[in-house]
């Protein structure tokens, strides 16, 4: 870091701080005396306190006073919900546990209880919703030797409500599936009935790897919503996951891909799913007869690759995704992945049609009436 004193006058002024990281301690209280400190001109300035020169940025926020009580904490949480999703706040608020210095941690978790649960409430209910915030919090936790116990935090009823997927009445799963069904226009209806068969038809070539394209409005989340009641209606397990928290929430139980298959935030080549093949997670995921996957294209091919030998581990499978039926959707048209100060030619290399995975794909084009309805299926042989 180097300090540069803003010129006054002209059009380079500062109009909003950016948000930093918890778990980067240094900057992270740098940027609160930044905030609190008036008339500061240098480092050595901010980390000065009655004449006294602290060490570190943290210890000159103690000795101004800034971290008594938990004011700031509430303040933070208050800045975040603006902008961050649900995900990102239940991480958050486990940083904060794990590195701040709260005083009344339940109270923190009552007075933002309603953000932090905000997508579990809509996708399961207002009783179990809390209970799956808190479970996946704990397993943020871990990473700081914590759990909800030791926080005195409400504890979770669910028998491990993160690994199970949300009980739901088979009947209801059925006669849900059977009324959007007859919904289903020629295309989806085609789309319907390739995906069933790959999924209970058991010859040894049947393609079992999909790709539904199309673009906004074409009703991909409508037939996705079609096979979710339907294949649960059957008593099977099916995981809905998105690349992104607001698709997610389009699904009936979905979630991140993330967070189910426990990916890196950070990729690479070399990068692997953290699920135990031992644990209640992997046996899910090992019965789960589909993964649907919105938003494919948002996500970087590296996640693809994880959940690849993630699957092929626990199927004890070389086969792709451990023969696993897949149906990815999304938009090609619409946003790659996101690569961190990447150029226009390394933001494409990331995308997943860029792998040598994707030539496993051969696409199926059908050509309806109405093109606004067009879906492109692409069929891969194993």
């Amino acid at each position: 870091m180097k300090w540069q004193k803003r010129q006054r006058g002209g059009e380079q002024v500062i109009g909003r701080m950016n948000v930093v990281n918890i778990q980067d301690s240094e900057r992270y209280y740098l940027r609160l005396l930044l905030l609190r400190k008036l008339g500061g001109v240098s480092f050595e300035d901010l980390k000065t306190v009655d004449g006294i020169e602290c060490n570190t940025f943290q210890q000159a926020c103690k000795m101004q006073g800034l971290l008594e009580g938990d004011q700031y904490w509430y303040g933070t949480l208050n800045e975040a919900i603006q902008t961050r999703a649900p995900f990102q706040l239940r991480l958050l608020f486990a940083m904060i546990c794990g590195f701040g210095e709260v005083n009344d941690i339940p109270e923190l978790w009552f007075r933002y209880k309603d953000a932090l649960n905000e997508d579990f409430v809509r996708q399961y209910s207002e009783d179990s919703g809390p209970q799956y915030a808190l479970a996946e919090i704990e397993e943020f936790l871990k990473h700081y030797n914590l759990n909800l116990k030791k926080l005195k935090l409400p504890t979770v009823h669910l028998p491990d409500a993160l690994s199970n997927v949300p009980s739901f009445d088979i009947l209801v799963e059925q006669q849900k599936g059977q009324i959007n069904a007859q919904k289903l226009n020629e295309e989806q209806k085609l789309v319907f009935d390739i995906i069933l068969k790959a999924i209970y038809d058991n010859k040894e070539d049947t393609s079992r790897l999909f790709f539904l394209d199309g673009p906004a409005g074409t009703g991909k989340t409508f037939l996705y919503n079609t096979l979710l009641p339907t294949i649960r209606g059957k008593r099977h397990d099916i995981t809905p996951v998105a690349s992104t928290g607001i698709a997610a929430t389009l699904l009936n139980g979905g979630r991140t891909a993330h967070s189910v298959f426990k990916i890196s935030i950070v990729l690479n080549a070399t990068s692997t799913c953290n699920v135990k093949p031992s644990t209640q997670k992997a046996k899910l995921i090992y019965d789960t007869k589909l993964i649907i996957w919105d938003e494919a294209p948002m996500t970087h091919v590296h996640a693809f690759i994880a959940v690849d030998g993630l699957l092929q581990d626990l199927a004890i499978c070389s086969l792709l995704f451990g023969v696993k039926v897949i149906l990815l959707g999304g938009d090609f048209r619409q946003v790659l992945p996101v690569v961190l100060k990447g150029s226009r030619s390394l933001t494409v290399a990331s995308c997943l049609k860029k792998d040598n995975l994707w030539s496993k794909f051969n696409e199926k084009h059908e050509s309806p009436r109405n093109r606004e309805k067009i879906f492109k299926l692409a069929v891969g042989d194993w």
